[in-house]
């Protein structure tokens, strides 16, 4: 979109998993669009993130955003949605719940709450055949899976740089059907329209919750819209080719 505004050629690289409408979404502000094989591992030049670093190494006067590195991605957080969250609760946030593919969310939110109180829990939820649990609980960096969850924007074959895990308390790991499952749920319950994320977040919060003996004000982040996956989760008949229940 700011591409488009500001008359910038857009390039834009993903991994195949990435649902068709999210591609074609980009398509519609002029991007062009790279799709990359989901099972390239993190060394392979067919890698989505090596393949930008490609193509910015051979475009002319080219830029890469690179959000999994960049350090204003959890900065725009910790200036925006943590000081929105700590204002709305009034300070009296417990716990914030957030997934992290490039980290920033969890990132910036997370250090800004601690900041305003250390006692503030950051806890984040994590797709099984990510490496971050692992490394997480282990401090070592594991060799990568093949990328099998199916679950979009969340978990990594590879450590982003601009996640901080040090603002994190604690990992949940989940499954697509807990993802997907709750934010159906969602849909059809409380009229929320969201994606995999949202799902797995709140699927976390509500594990959480669960756990807590004592009142607490638990928040988290519902990031993504439904329409970018009426042609997966939200489709009943690939649901169940999937393997998922309804």
């Amino acid at each position: 979109m700011n591409a488009a505004i500001r008359g910038y050629r857009a390039i834009l690289t993903m991994p195949d998993k990435v649902s068709i409408e999210k591609q074609n979404a980009l398509k519609a502000f002029g991007a062009e669009v790279v799709v990359c094989p989901t099972s390239a591992a993190p060394n392979s030049p067919e890698h989505y993130v090596n393949k930008a670093r490609s193509l910015a190494a051979e475009t002319p006067n080219s830029f890469m955003l690179n959000q999994y590195d960049n350090k204003k991605n959890p900065e725009a957080h910790y200036k925006s949605t943590g000081p929105e969250i700590w204002k709305q609760t009034n300070g009296k946030v417990t716990h914030f719940v957030a997934s992290g593919s490039t980290g920033g969310t969890i990132s910036g939110i997370g250090q800004y709450l601690k900041d305003q109180n250390p006692n503030v829990k950051n806890i984040m939820p994590d797709p099984y055949g990510s490496i971050y649990y692992e490394y997480f609980k282990t401090g070592v960096e594991p060799e990568p899976e093949e990328n099998t969850y199916q679950v979009e924007g969340v978990g990594e074959d590879h450590i982003a740089h601009a996640m901080d895990f040090s603002v994190v308390d604690e990992m949940y790991q989940f499954t697509d059907q807990d993802a997907f499952g709750m934010a159906r749920k969602l849909a059809q319950e409380e009229g929320i329209f969201g994606g995999g994320t949202g799902g797995a977040n709140v699927w976390a919060a509500l594990k959480l919750a669960a756990t807590l003996k004592e009142p607490a004000i638990i928040v988290t982040v519902i990031p993504d819209n439904g329409v970018k996956y009426m042609s997966k989760f939200y489709n009943d008949q690939w649901m169940l080719d999937q393997g998922h229940t309804l």
